[in-house]
């Protein structure tokens, strides 16, 4: 086990917005603006930024400007041209090359696996995992790493907050019997039973 509880420094991944200043265009060129904007990155999100500094996504339909609803993910209400007199700037996706977004993956790869070589670094037990996390490679994938990322659950890495956010008032419970080395039964059933 390391005793180098050292952070690994996460690399910051490749710009994909761009945000344009557009106070000083009046609202029929806003509403021109945000028009085109949405026509150029149809299927991708153009947001608008407000004096407050709340934010929107834009969609257009027939020359229209709409804005979604705050949770929503296909239902809005339309914009007019008045409605952008506190509009302060547009935040609008950019054009990624082939080799930008393979080298964005890469990058939010290696970041994976500096969150949990950092995670593993501080941990007071150690495995086989966490062996294999410490021992992993930074220009590799997860998977190439042969780290588990799958959904089954292999009980090699669970931290005691996890267990304590799902059990609740068991945990005094749980770290005594983990103290004790005995089985923990949990007194909670299942919302479906």
């Amino acid at each position: 086990m390391s005793t180098n509880t050292k952070r690994l420094k996460l690399l910051t991944p490749i710009k994909k917005f761009e945000k344009k200043n557009i106070e000083d265009l009046t609202n029929s060129a806003k509403h021109n603006f945000f028009i085109n904007m949405c026509k150029e990155h149809k299927g991708k999100h153009v947001k608008i930024v407000y004096d407050d500094g709340s934010q929107g996504r834009l969609f257009n339909i027939d020359q229209k400007l709409y804005q979604m609803f705050p949770s929503a993910k296909s239902r809005g209400f339309k914009l007019e041209t008045r409605d952008l007199a506190n509009a302060k700037s547009a935040i609008i996706p950019l054009t990624l090359t082939e080799e930008q977004k393979a080298e964005d993956a890469r990058i939010t790869q290696t970041n994976l696996v500096h969150k949990l070589k950092n995670e593993a670094r501080l941990a007071t037990f150690t495995n086989s995992l966490i062996e294999k996390i410490l021992a992993a490679d930074e220009n590799l994938s997860l998977y190439k790493n042969n780290i588990s990322t799958s959904n089954k659950i292999e009980g090699d890495f669970i931290n005691v907050k996890t267990v304590a956010r799902i059990l609740g008032w068991e945990k005094e419970s749980f770290l005594k019997a983990l103290k004790e080395k005995t089985n923990f039964t949990s007194s909670r059933r299942p919302w479906w039973l």
